[in-house]
């Protein structure tokens, strides 16, 4: 998922982020701020995700949400 879009999608994806990954908080969320990098990291720690894991996870639940 590219910078921009991430962004972009931020506000409304938001939510969906707290139902696909229930350890993350509003605190979690609001120190991401629509920034891609942090929101990997945030994956990373909070899931023990790798980075190659936390794009492939996020980028399939984002497609699949699209699909719908």
């Amino acid at each position: 998922m590219e910078k921009v879009i991430f962004a972009q999608q931020w506000k409304p994806m938001r939510a969906h982020f707290r139902e696909w990954w229930v350890n993350l908080t509003e605190a979690d969320l609001d120190r991401v701020s629509g920034n891609l990098d942090r929101f990997l990291i945030l994956l990373q720690v909070k899931c023990g995700y790798t980075r190659a894991q936390a794009e492939a996870e996020l980028g399939r639940r984002v497609a699949a949400h699209e699909a719908n």
